[in-house]
């Protein structure tokens, strides 16, 4: 579940947003003469489809990486006073951390095959030691860079 705050405001007229100016006869204002105020009314909640990812910072505790896809059911919109008295205040952020066997769960149960999920999991293990890699070898940039010419 993604949760948004009415955004962009160009594209949700239900948020209002109003920049008033002082001008003078040269057409130029300060930035203590520029007033902005953004107000958000109601908080739009979105059910996002979930497929497979590539986030290889997951693949350290194994599993496929989670990712969502582009489709969304649209809720109802939720007055955001109500939504915020409503909303689960998290601890800390490993709360957001799904186990290995979550996520091939609900690979399974969104239509991937086992060869689809084992895949998507060897990929994300493979950058992520391409990125262990790439970390370890930047500390030594200085003296692989005369080389590289």
């Amino acid at each position: 579940m993604i949760f948004t705050k009415n955004t962009p405001p160009e594209i949700d007229t239900s948020t209002t947003c109003s920049i008033s100016t002082v001008s003078r006869a040269s057409e130029s204002c300060s930035y203590d003469e520029l007033h902005v105020s953004v107000r958000f009314g109601e908080v739009e909640i979105r059910d996002y489809c979930r497929v497979l990812g590539d986030n290889p910072s997951c693949s350290a505790r194994g599993g496929p990486p989670v990712s969502i896809g582009w489709l969304y059911n649209v809720n109802a919109a939720v007055p955001l006073d109500e939504y915020e008295e409503q909303r689960h205040n998290r601890e800390n952020m490993k709360e957001l951390r799904m186990k290995p066997s979550l996520r091939r769960h609900l690979m399974e149960t969104n239509g991937f095959t086992v060869s689809e999920i084992e895949k998507a999991a060897k990929s994300a293990q493979k950058s992520a030691s391409q990125r262990r890699m790439s970390f370890a070898l930047s500390d030594h940039d200085h003296i692989l860079l005369p080389f590289e010419s």
